[in-house]
């Protein structure tokens, strides 16, 4: 009789230890259900399983990466949503830091001019514009003056400095050698063509933020005949 009444006590304890069980296991039930109709009121592209079988397939087996290696790593294939109102502000934040940085860049290159009075500077958001007489980078034969280089070289150094970019547009007009070779279209391209290499020899610029173009206008050069050289400096590529 006593031994009977301690086994009831016993499974009386263990039945209300145990109970939580059937509560977790209804919880996880309905959890299941949950998804399980998310799943039937969405609608999932055929491409999307398509892609997704793919990607864990070569994430077991080993794909090949683009550089020939193998890639263990499983790929998204669903394109990340952007938000529009991130979106705007970032490229808020992209404009004041290319302001900023145009800010920084014009007051190197107003350094540098400084003791090149002759210079012509014209002003825009994001850059500047440099005038130069030819006489004062070149000798009528199309060799560049050593003050000429220097002063290229002071402003690469500036333009380095701040990550800018480069035009140079060279025109011929009446500064060009009459009757020699190197007239016209020739002696502008050769002019422009020096300028670059200034700025990009004995670690200057990279190759890509420069260009140059040269250019025969027939006669006088733009503007006041002053313009024949023009270096074009902007915080973004142009």
């Amino acid at each position: 009789m006593k031994r009977g009444n301690n086994d009831q006590g016993r499974e009386g304890k263990g039945g209300v230890a145990n109970d939580w069980m059937l509560t977790f296991n209804d919880m996880l039930t309905l959890l299941f259900t949950f998804f399980v109709l998310l799943l039937a009121f969405s609608a999932l592209p055929a491409d999307y399983v398509v892609q997704a079988a793919k990607s864990f397939r070569e994430t077991k087996t080993g794909g090949l990466a683009p550089e020939g290696g193998v890639m263990r790593i499983f790929q998204p294939f669903v394109t990340p949503v952007k938000d529009a109102d991130i979106e705007a502000e970032k490229a808020r934040n992209d404009r004041r830091r290319e302001m900023e940085k145009a800010l920084r860049l014009k007051a190197g290159l107003l350094k540098v001019l400084e003791g090149s009075p002759g210079a012509i500077i014209a002003d825009w958001p994001l850059g500047m514009g440099l005038q130069f007489a030819p006489a004062d980078l070149f000798d009528p034969s199309g060799h560049m003056v050593r003050q000429g280089r220097e002063l290229l070289v002071r402003l690469r150094e500036a333009i380095k400095q701040e990550e800018g970019f480069v035009r140079v547009e060279a025109y011929a007009g009446a500064f060009a050698a009459r009757g020699s070779e190197n007239g016209g279209d020739n002696l502008a391209a050769i002019r422009a063509a020096a300028i670059a290499a200034a700025m990009t020899a004995d670690g200057g610029l990279e190759a890509e933020r420069v260009a140059a173009s040269g250019h025969d206008t027939g006669g006088d050069p733009p503007t006041d005949g002053k313009g024949a050289i023009r270096i074009f400096v902007s915080a973004r590529h142009i």
